[in-house]
């Protein structure tokens, strides 16, 4: 492991399915660590369970509990079951004998050929026209990002936003990259107008996220970029919804995302 990323989301074999780690203040927003990159460490974890290297990570579903601290975790996981093409794996994430997240994920071999993808790519700016996103949070530094989707922050009619991204430190875009990304863009409420302020807390309350194609691609390279574009329809009583794509820079769909998340 040599990148950045592939560090602070280590996991050390403790016995068989528990594992011990360290949460990174790299990955740090606001008051606590990036919920996809709490994600990504399930996803090693889980993976970790599954020997058979043709069953490839299909989803990933995680709730978070609260906040952990920075500094050393605990992570268990429970084949849920193994059969013939599929595996499902349980996680625990704790600190100090308290749960602070539990997932699940799905792995698969390939069932059939059968293939098509009739959803296409957001409209967007082309990379060499797009702007860098300002640096305000530490997970920011881990990050290449260039705006490309929605208007101004806090000045848009719609909770859409997104762009070019990849990690500062260059590294594939494989499924745990994806596992990391859908939430590492700023929330899509950001480029929302309101009447009212709010401090700007948007903490991941669970997701599910949804791996469309084994990666990494053929003949991808470590500077491409990909695209993401987040999007919230709706919030009420301080409760939202938002939905992520990652596509290919040539159109094609990586992975999906839908999480339940608190405007505080």
């Amino acid at each position: 492991m040599s990148s950045h990323f592939d560090r602070d989301t280590a996991l050390t074999q403790l016995a068989e399915g528990h594992f011990a780690g360290r949460v990174s203040r790299d990955f740090w927003v606001q008051s606590g660590p990036n919920g996809g990159y709490l994600a990504a460490i399930a996803l090693r974890g889980a993976a970790a369970a599954v020997p058979e290297a043709e069953r490839a990570p299909r989803s990933l579903h995680v709730r978070y509990l609260s906040a952990p601290r920075a500094g050393a975790f605990e992570l268990a996981t429970e084949v849920i079951r193994r059969g013939r093409s599929m595996t499902t794996v349980g996680v625990r994430m704790a600190q100090a004998g308290r749960d602070f997240a539990l997932a699940s994920a799905c792995f698969s071999e390939a069932f059939s050929a059968i293939a098509f993808q009739d959803c296409a790519m957001p409209q967007a700016l082309p990379l060499e026209h797009s702007l860098p996103i300002e640096k305000r949070i530490a997970m920011n530094h881990q990050f290449d990002m260039r705006r490309a989707i929605g208007g101004d922050e806090r000045a848009s009619p719609r909770a859409l936003s997104g762009g070019w991204i990849r990690f500062c430190d260059p590294r594939a875009i494989d499924a745990l990259a994806l596992a990391a990304l859908w939430d590492s863009w700023p929330p899509a409420v950001f480029a929302r107008a309101f009447e009212q302020r709010f401090r700007g807390a948007v903490p991941t309350v669970e997701v599910s996220v949804y791996f469309r194609r084994r990666v990494p691609l053929p003949n991808a390279a470590l500077a491409d970029y990909v695209l993401l574009q987040v999007e919230s329809t709706m919030a009420d009583e301080g409760v939202t919804e938002e939905s992520a794509e990652i596509w290919s820079h040539d159109g094609q769909l990586l992975a999906q995302s839908r999480q339940l998340a608190l405007l505080l």
